[in-house]
């Protein structure tokens, strides 16, 4: 099954994800639920800069209902204490010199 986790937790689309495999992701997205694997919120927050994988994030919360994705589901902690949201801002503050070269 595409759900199915290796020795390390990693799901088939989270390889995908961590390989860039844009090809594969858009393959499997249409088996994968945020709702049952809030951590792919953080694998995305590194990768939110590029429109292939925003769109790709988009979709997959675009599927999922308000009773599937919960705050509970967005507020999900990583392992330094921040919600994906957090992670995302950080991300963004820690690249924002390499973000501004290819705005300017």
């Amino acid at each position: 099954p595409l759900q199915a986790v290796n020795s390390e937790k990693n799901t088939a689309f989270s390889l995908a994800l961590n390989a860039d495999n844009i090809h594969i992701l858009d393959i499997l997205a249409e088996s994968v639920k945020l709702s049952q694997s809030p951590s792919l919120f953080f694998t995305f927050s590194q990768k939110i800069y590029d429109d292939r994988y925003k769109s790709i994030l988009v979709k997959l919360i675009k599927r999922e209902t308000k009773a599937q994705l919960s705050t509970e589901h967005l507020n999900t902690l990583n392992a330094e204490g921040f919600t994906p949201f957090l992670a995302y801002v950080k991300s963004f503050v820690e690249n924002r010199d390499s973000l501004m070269q290819k705005v300017g």
